[in-house]
């Protein structure tokens, strides 16, 4: 596609699916929320620093640094929010595990309810999904746990990963705290 401004139509992004494109790239010029030359608030991390990575800009010979106003982490936790959205309103059907505290609950601190993969932090590696079990059984029982399968996935063979929760391999997950301690399947967003 042209680097000037265009619009995406149907039949280029038809053709290039089928063809053998491997991204697109779109540039804006963007604004803060209170208009032009207002404010931003970036986030901030442990001590009230900001997020920062050098990046390639227009008439600079070295990277310069530049503050992370938006990051692939908070990008995908939001992408997993609107999921969950359209799975509890039923707009999508996809494969998720679920525990259920709603039993639970009078042991708790405040009511929890359900929570899917898509809610816990380390998705389909998380020790909430870990440390379940579903009628008597552990979850990653190495027998006749739910979650067995995943002892055997690995880069060559997602496909236990794809069938229990294919969200994981979209926004990626490391096995760290399963059997394999550190060595567990890790697939990158």
């Amino acid at each position: 596609m042209p680097d000037e401004l265009t619009e995406l139509t149907f039949k280029e992004l038809k053709s290039a699916v089928s063809g053998s494109a491997a991204a697109f790239r779109c540039r804006n010029k963007l604004q803060p929320a209170g208009g032009k030359g207002d404010k931003v608030f970036p986030p901030t991390y442990a001590g009230a620093v900001y997020a920062v990575e050098k990046r390639k800009i227009p008439q600079q010979n070295e990277p310069v640094p530049c503050v992370l106003l938006d990051s692939v982490q908070s990008q995908a936790n939001r992408m997993e929010e609107a999921l969950q959205k359209a799975v509890e309103s039923k707009e999508l059907a996809i494969p998720l595990i679920q525990v259920d505290f709603s039993e639970d609950s009078s042991k708790l601190l405040d009511p929890v309810g359900k929570i899917t993969s898509l809610q816990v932090p380390h998705r389909l590696a998380d020790a909430i999904l870990r440390d379940s079990q579903y009628a008597g059984i552990n979850f990653r029982d190495p027998e006749h746990g739910k979650g067995k399968d995943i002892d055997t996935a690995s880069l060559k063979n997602a496909t236990p990963i794809f069938q229990l929760c294919p969200t994981a391999l979209l926004f990626g997950m490391w096995d760290s705290t399963g059997p394999k301690g550190g060595l567990g399947v890790k697939f990158e967003r």
